[in-house]
């Protein structure tokens, strides 16, 4: 059976800044760097393949190692992890994402609990969630920061995206397609935005267009990118966290300046205790990371938190849960009788959040839809890699809230309008011929950097004249008659200066190759 094959190429450059400053309760901005480049390592640009660049910074590790060595493409940790930021400093100055031409610039703003006593910090990393050990960038500080007693640490980062092609052009090189008639008169151009983005009140990733994540390299064909299914979670401030506090006081609004009452209060202790015991378990394999060999769902913030919690206190600490999500309200210890304890639980509201859920449903025994198990995965990893398997819940079993947002289709068009500038789109779907198919994702290579999407229309689909062809939002309706939306809200499209037929004695093989490196 003969096959069309119709291979095009995106290519992406990103380049990081940061800026690490000490903030003192009264005095402000006590010591900055200022504003730097930083190395994005090859275990980050690996992460690509698997989650969106908006997701690939959702946590700063800040480690206290003296004179440590110069950041290289191969390292993946912090040579001595310390902490882990507790808070983002929210608002459009320091969380979001905005467009330049080409460019997405992601940012964050990263804040850190009061340290006790004096640390100095000298490194920081950046990755996607607390379990995750594998770094996306490292930084050894130029000026190392020294944070006193009572101050704390705030960490801006901001990731530059540039994709390419942008603008309406001739395609480069123009595709060779057996039977097809295509030249430099044909044209393509990206549309849509279709990217991840940053949401400025809570830092959480969000879709900042309707192309959803169709331009994203990891993003196949699916409305579903919740941790159910193994991509990673998204994270927010704890539910109590508030930066403006009623009485103006800093040390009483709920943020890094909080003035907890006992060790035993504060919960960003139990979960520094688990950062500094992960430089020597197991050899330093997970440096950084809050997992622990209790620590079954990675991403579930009880188990994250409660094992931290454990591990702090010591033996003999048991929990008691609310009906049917699991939630802990209660905590006891059979030996230790501080009843300062029990407080420590209540204040789990202060520290981040996951916004997508891990619940126990009555009805899942209805439910044939496959859910990811991280604990048949590596470790050190946060997110499901080919070929991880998934895994049935049994009756009863604990299931993930989603994370609903289309992915990537392909679409065929009979409309022939040029494309339109980037970060709009042409509907492509009204009034004409077109056809949708969710696109599939290849094996990925590690350090390749490299992700290929493909469709394949089979002899007895898509049978027609086309005159574009692209990439869009995965529609949410599954009949094949009602698929519209890739073609409605395009993130890319080809446009033949003429028809091209596609046979019924033939397959169309559509391939779209994303490639992404340091700027």
């Amino acid at each position: 059976m003969p096959t069309i094959n119709f291979p095009r190429k995106f290519h992406s450059t990103v380049k990081g800044f940061y800026r690490a400053s000490v903030i003192d309760p009264t005095k402000g901005v006590v010591s900055s760097t200022d504003w730097q480049p930083n190395l994005i390592l090859d275990s980050g640009l690996d992460k690509i393949a698997s989650m969106p660049w908006a997701q690939v910074f959702q946590f700063c590790l800040a480690g206290n190692k003296v004179a440590p060595t110069a950041p290289a493409i191969g390292d993946t940790q912090l040579e001595q992890p310390y902490a882990l930021n507790g808070f983002w400093l929210t608002g459009s100055e320091n969380c979001g994402h905005s467009i330049t031409g080409n460019t997405l610039k992601l940012y964050r703003t990263f804040d850190f609990y009061r340290f006790p006593t004096t640390v100095i910090i000298t490194e920081l990393g950046f990755k996607e969630s607390p379990a995750a050990s594998s770094l996306f960038s490292r930084v050894v500080l130029p000026k190392s920061q020294q944070v006193g007693p009572g101050q704390f640490l705030r960490v801006n980062y901001e990731l530059n995206v540039t994709v390419n092609p942008s603008t309406a052009q001739s395609p480069s090189p123009v595709p060779t397609i057996g039977g097809w008639t295509t030249g430099a008169s044909d044209s393509e151009s990206l549309q849509l935005i279709g990217m991840c983005g940053i949401t400025s009140s809570t830092s959480v990733a969000a879709a900042i267009d309707t192309g959803g994540f169709c331009n994203e390299p990891f993003a196949p064909g699916t409305r579903s990118f919740g941790p159910g299914f193994g991509y990673v979670n998204r994270w927010q401030n704890g539910s109590d966290v508030d930066y403006i506090g009623a009485s103006g006081s800093p040390f009483t609004y709920i943020g890094p300046l909080y003035n907890y009452v006992g060790v035993y209060q504060n919960p960003h202790h139990f979960l520094q205790a688990r950062i500094l015991a992960s430089n020597s378990e197991s050899g330093g394999a997970n440096k950084g990371s809050l997992t622990s060999s209790a620590a079954t769902f990675k991403n579930y913030y009880d188990k994250v938190f409660l094992n931290a919690m454990a591990a702090f206190h010591g033996y003999g600490l048991s929990f008691g849960t609310s009906g049917n999500n699991g939630e802990v309200t209660s905590v006891s210890n059979s030996s230790y009788t501080d009843k300062t304890a029990p407080s420590s639980v209540d204040n789990r509201g202060h520290i981040w959040d996951p916004v997508a859920k891990y619940y126990q449903n009555q009805d899942l025994h209805a439910c044939n839809d496959y859910f990811f198990d991280p604990a048949i995965s590596d470790p050190s990893r946060s997110y499901v890699e080919f070929p991880d398997n998934v895994q049935q819940p049994a009756v009863d079993a604990p299931f993930w809230q989603d994370w609903v947002v289309a992915g990537a289709s392909c679409f065929l068009s009979t409309n022939d309008t040029a494309p339109t500038t980037f970060g709009s789109t042409v509907d492509r779907a009204t009034a004409v011929t077109q056809y949708e198919l969710p696109l599939r994702l290849d094996v990925y290579t590690p350090g390749s950097f490299t992700r290929t999407k493909y469709a394949i229309f089979d002899t007895f689909v898509a049978n027609s004249g086309w005159r574009s062809i692209g990439v869009g939002p995965t529609s949410a309706e599954i009949t094949p008659s009602l698929m519209n939306d890739a073609a409605t809200s395009n993130g890319y499209v080809y446009v033949f200066n003429g028809t091209n037929t596609k046979a019924n004695t033939h397959q169309l093989r559509i391939a779209f190759v994303y490639t992404w490196a340091r700027a």
